[in-house]
């Protein structure tokens, strides 16, 4: 029983560190390290999920590090606040702009939770890390579609 006590201990502790910064951002491409998060939770939490494009970059550790963790802020949001029950991504490079949509079905947002959550301040913070732009688009009962820019310097 102890053994397999440890065993589960030890395999929660090896999630909780990658989902921090799994390996894939430290090599600079945040695109298959937000897909793999959102499979994991919206399996757990019986959401579906669809991904329409997955465009592949390459940034700095830092600005992929940045990505993944607007992205893990608005998975979270959408799973945990939204009532959503599918959540779509779409990763597209576009000449010298990477686009990250993640759009929920869910209730929307309340204006004034998107102006003053910690999670949206730490999601603008980050953008303006990368020089990116970020938007929100919540229209009541439509759901919400969080749209970030990244430029992509060579």
């Amino acid at each position: 029983m102890l053994k397999s006590e440890v065993a589960n201990t030890s395999n929660t502790l090896k999630s909780v560190i990658r989902n921090l910064k799994p390996i894939e951002v430290m090599s600079g491409s945040p695109t298959q390290a937000i897909i793999s998060l959102a499979q994991h939770n919206c399996s757990l939490a019986g959401i579906t999920l669809k991904i329409f494009s997955k465009d592949e970059v390459t940034l700095s550790q830092e600005g992929a590090y940045q990505v993944y963790r607007i992205g893990q802020e608005a998975l979270n949001n959408a799973i945990k606040h939204s009532s959503a029950q599918e959540i779509t991504l779409s990763f597209r490079v576009t000449g010298n702009i990477y686009r990250v949509q993640i759009t929920d079905d869910g209730k929307g947002m309340e204006e004034e939770t998107a102006e003053d959550s910690y999670g949206m301040n730490s999601m603008n913070e980050r953008s303006m890390i990368l020089g990116a732009s970020l938007s929100v688009d919540s229209q009541g009962s439509n759901g919400t579609t969080i749209l970030l820019e990244v430029p992509i310097h060579d």
